[in-house]
């Protein structure tokens, strides 16, 4: 599968391709999408790095699922 982004969102993210993969690993494990050893393939690590990136992604604010879905709650979604 081939994801693309546009530039104009990329620019408004401060995302390079590399950190917006790590983004997307994270938040499919966070909201149990995948497992953390998928997670780490997806970006080239192990499942022990991958945990590591995940805690360093942690405090950039990426929310977690139950945040999520009482945001989602909230606005009627």
């Amino acid at each position: 599968m081939k994801i693309e982004i546009s530039d104009v969102v990329s620019s408004q993210c401060e995302l390079n391709e590399k950190e917006a993969l790590e983004f997307l690993a994270v938040a499919l494990y966070r909201y149990k999408r995948i497992n953390a050893a998928m997670a780490g393939e997806m970006v080239g690590k192990s499942e022990l790095e991958f945990h590591a990136l995940e805690a360093i992604i942690e405090e950039s604010g990426i929310p977690q699922r139950n945040d999520w879905m009482e945001g989602q709650k909230q606005f009627g979604f």
